[in-house]
């Protein structure tokens, strides 16, 4: 089930907007302040995050700057007041919305950026050539990995695991579907094989593997790239 993080001050909004998306089939979590609403983008993979910059306990551009950090790449609707002035988003993966607004744009809103969310999900595999995450540089057309600077050796299946992870940071994967995406339908069940492959990964790029910082586990769920960068 696709879900949704809302993050609303007003009650009335949240329960009119909240009882629309449900009524969809949208699993819906739902955050009255800047807070809790953060914690929760952290602790768990959206399909999308609507964020009303009037909030009690954050400026809503500061929380808006720290979900674009933590959720790369997921598709936010933002409500904003009429008279706040508001910059046009480049990626397509941000829109917004001016208060008041009918039920219609705002379904409209939700639907479009639900089916960006899709598209992306669904497309074969990482599609950017780099991918940057703090000081850990990964070169898909080179199949080259650095760390700081400093090439990394690392196995072919290594290799395509953590491009898999770092092309969706705070994304959970399960042991399973990261064996279907990196090895192949044939291996699944296989867990050891990708425990061992995880093993060598954080070995070689997590600065203390017993404790790491880009290859977090999802306990009960599986695996993850870290969203802090």
């Amino acid at each position: 089930m696709q879900r949704i993080l809302m993050i609303e001050a007003d009650d009335k909004i949240a329960k009119l907007a909240g009882a629309q998306l449900e009524a969809e089939g949208w699993g819906l979590d739902y955050a009255s302040g800047a807070a809790l609403g953060l914690t929760m983008a952290h602790e768990r993979h959206y399909d999308l995050v609507i964020l009303d910059i009037e909030l009690p306990d954050m400026p809503g551009a500061d929380a808006l700057a720290q979900l674009k950090r933590q959720k790369a790449g997921v598709p936010l609707l933002v409500l904003i007041p009429r008279q706040e002035d508001v910059s046009p988003d480049t990626t397509g993966l941000y829109d917004h919305l001016l208060k008041p607004f009918s039920m219609n744009s705002f379904m409209s809103r939700v639907k479009a950026l639900m089916h960006s969310s899709v598209m992306q999900q669904e497309a074969p595999g990482p599609a950017q050539d780099k991918i940057v995450r703090g000081p850990l540089v990964l070169d898909a057309e080179k199949r080259r990995v650095t760390l700081d600077g400093e090439l990394l050796e690392l196995g072919y299946k290594e290799f395509d695991l953590l491009q898999v992870l770092m092309a969706h940071p705070g994304r959970s994967f399960t042991a399973e579907s990261l064996l279907k995406e990196v090895w192949g339908l044939g291996f699944a069940g296989f867990e050891h094989t990708l425990t061992a492959a995880l093993g060598h990964l954080r070995a070689r790029i997590e600065p203390d593997p017993l404790h790491p910082r880009y290859i977090l586990t999802t306990w009960g769920v599986g695996y993850r790239f870290t969203d802090e960068y």
